[in-house]
């Protein structure tokens, strides 16, 4: 059972653009080469995030705050992270079963602590416009909304259909994700 799922769980081989690559080495030089075209930054004007507001710091956190602090110093002098923080690991996740084109994998990100916690500050602080800001079609990230809504209303249109004896044509479009597209510099 356990070798059924290692090698189930292993990718051998990999199709990227009708090629199929299965050396180890070919591998991982096909999929950096995709997932850095996918992530170039095109350029164009990027919105900029000049400073962060805190209320007040938790008990216990205080401890942290001299090397937050500098690292913080560090960041808004050099523009930048020390690349220990933002060390990310790429993950590929099977969109479905057997998958072998490297379209069928999803890129994740296991990001670090900081980076983290830096979303987590963001996203409460946004909480207040996002519901505003993304549109109401859009079912997820959003309070008060669940992401299962989508897929209940597709249900029940499919419902009424079958239903009504009418003829008709379902489409499925298969759409990349947003976040499959990350400005990594942005972020």
């Amino acid at each position: 059972m356990a070798n059924a799922h290692r090698r189930k769980n292993q990718m051998n081989r990999v199709k990227v653009n009708g090629r199929w690559y299965n050396e180890e080495r070919e591998i991982k030089e096909v999929v950096c080469r995709v997932y850095q075209g996918l992530l170039a930054d095109p350029g164009g004007w990027k919105p900029r995030i000049d400073a962060l507001m805190f209320e007040r710091l938790e008990e216990g956190m205080w401890r942290g705050w001299r090397s937050l602090s500098r690292r913080r110093r560090q960041f808004h002098e050099t523009g930048s992270f020390v690349r220990s923080l933002k060390a990310t690991f790429l993950v590929l996740i099977p969109k479905k079963g057997g998958a072998e084109d490297l379209k069928d994998f999803r890129p994740i990100s296991l990001v670090g602590g900081l980076y983290k916690w830096l979303a987590k500050v963001l996203a409460n602080r946004m909480k207040g416009v996002l519901a505003k800001v993304i549109s109401w079609s859009q079912k997820a990230f959003v309070e008060g909304r669940q992401i299962m809504d989508a897929v209940l209303v597709a249900n029940e249109a499919i419902d009424s259909i079958v239903k009504s004896n009418r003829g008709a044509i379902l489409y499925k479009l298969d759409i990349e994700k947003a976040f499959d597209h990350v400005d990594w510099d942005f972020l």
